[in-house]
């Protein structure tokens, strides 16, 4: 079972990064759910499970996931997404940082599973 690392999302689907941890450590998934399959289109494809945290970064930038509306952090990876949209705001990226710093800062410490 994976755990949601985090969730972001816009009119029409969201986009979330999984983690699930195994005898080599950490593995993450980037998972999307779009509004693609109710209007006749394929379903976008399975993503693999990445081993590094960048290598699941870098799959994650293939969205806008910076600009997009948070849904989610799990409380474990708030300082690591914290600092990955600090990397993401020095490379000029547009971030909607008021409301991440929100959620970033949110006193809610459940964790979700999927």
């Amino acid at each position: 079972m994976a755990d949601l690392v985090l969730e972001v999302g816009a009119e029409g689907g969201s986009v979330r990064l999984l983690s699930r941890r195994s005898g080599k450590g950490w593995a993450f998934k980037v998972e999307t759910n779009s509004d693609a399959k109710l209007h006749g289109e394929a379903p976008p494809p399975e993503r693999q499970w990445h081993r590094t945290w960048d290598a699941a970064m870098a799959d994650l930038d293939a969205y806008p996931w910076t600009i997009l509306y948070p849904l989610f952090v799990a409380p474990a990876w708030r300082v690591k997404v914290g600092a990955a949209l600090i990397e993401r705001l020095r490379r000029d990226d547009q971030i909607h940082w008021m409301v991440w710093q929100g959620l970033l800062a949110a006193a809610d410490d459940h964790q979700k599973k999927v």
